[in-house]
């Protein structure tokens, strides 16, 4: 299995431990406060949401993987504002369970489910995985090597780096 660590974040900002040293956001819940003399807006912060779920999605198709299975689900609560009002999110929401398949075309919906911290689990099959560490982080894995999904990343100006999740046995 390769592994990798998927973020918004440039390493030459960490340290010899690897610890990040700038001030940025880390989670939805950062939209309306003050990083580095920028406020993160909505829009903003959509923009990068979605390089998540485009890389994700160029996983999938590059490994031809057509769903994922939701393992270690853990339901926060819903937030209407969170989703616009979109009922399609509540509905997702509600009839989401352990051992669900997620296919190809509910995946954005998932990922955007997770990263405002709506639910947290990791999506898995035989051939990879995708899950999510605290503040941003996206740790993947897969059976083979993934470049267009890493050119993807770094053309969305996300930065992969060679590194397995510590979420991992």
């Amino acid at each position: 299995m390769h592994y990798w660590r998927i973020t918004k974040y440039n390493p030459q900002y960490r340290d010899e431990k690897g610890r990040y040293l700038m001030n940025e956001w880390t989670s939805y819940s950062d939209i309306g406060k003050r990083f580095s003399d920028k406020i993160l807006t909505m829009s903003t912060y959509i923009t990068v949401e979605s390089s998540y779920i485009n890389v994700v999605t160029s996983m999938m198709n590059e490994l031809e993987l057509s769903s994922f299975t939701i393992v270690e689900l853990e339901k926060g609560e819903y937030d209407e504002k969170a989703y616009e009002s979109n009922d399609i999110y509540k509905a997702l929401y509600d009839k989401l369970k352990e051992g669900k398949k997620i296919f190809i075309n509910e995946i954005g919906m998932i990922l955007r489910l997770i990263l405002r911290e709506t639910i947290w689990g990791k999506l898995i099959n035989n051939n990879a995985f995708v899950h999510f560490g605290y503040d941003y982080y996206m740790y993947v894995g897969a059976q083979t090597e993934i470049a267009k999904t890493k050119a993807v990343a770094q053309q969305y100006g996300l930065f992969v780096e060679n590194e397995k999740s510590s979420y991992l046995p």
